[in-house]
């Protein structure tokens, strides 16, 4: 935590109040939220209306169809309401510099962008115009972590740590000294592995 410092949270302020002011959808009033850590929490946090009712999955198996049939028409109108908004750059909602009645588009707070060691790679975050820079982003992304050495170190340590697993659970060591052996080359492989691994962690490349 967080996995997107700073921005996950502002975007989803801001989001949650362009729902409030834009649709019908019930969405809870954030009465104050804080992007930065450096607070008495120690995290980023939100502060909001808790929104009356129950989670769906608690109840669902006491509904009626007609009581299904009526909240899926609920959720489709939901759906709809959102579909009809369109805008000139693809981003996420954030709030406009001093203002905290006024959204604007931003860099998107996407999964694909910030995952793991994703947020570190220097490629354009957004906002996009089209959706040709967009994609040229995504692409970007991909290209980075395909050369990033700690994720093809972590591959070779994951592969080896199945190739481990499959030896002890196929092989009986007891009857069979070479595999025995083999098991214990992979195991020390691996264990000089991770600590390169480690090395590469600490080390101020990244």
């Amino acid at each position: 935590m967080p996995v997107y410092p700073r921005y996950k949270t502002e975007a989803e302020a801001a989001t949650i109040h362009f729902v409030r002011e834009n649709t019908t959808i019930p969405a809870p009033k954030v009465y104050a939220f804080d992007s930065s850590p450096d607070n008495l929490l120690g995290y980023e946090w939100i502060l909001m209306e808790k929104i009356p009712g129950v989670p769906y999955r608690e109840v669902v198996d006491k509904l009626s169809l007609d009581d299904k049939r009526r909240i899926s028409r609920s959720i489709a109108e939901w759906v709809d309401q959102l579909s009809q908004h369109r805008f000139d750059v693809i981003g996420s909602f954030y709030f406009a510099p001093g203002q905290r009645n006024k959204v604007e588009l931003g860099r998107p707070v996407l999964q694909h962008f910030m995952g793991d060691w994703r947020q570190d790679y220097h490629h354009e975050r957004g906002p996009f115009h089209d959706l040709h820079s967009f994609t040229h982003a995504f692409i970007d992304c991909i290209g980075s972590e395909m050369f990033d050495p700690r994720q093809r170190l972590r591959a070779v340590i994951d592969a080896m740590r199945k190739e481990i697993w499959k030896l002890g659970d196929y092989l009986d060591l007891d009857d069979d000294d070479d595999g025995a052996c083999d098991r214990t080359l992979e195991k020390l492989k691996l264990k000089q592995l991770e600590a390169e691994y480690a090395a590469l962690l600490n080390s101020a490349r990244f």
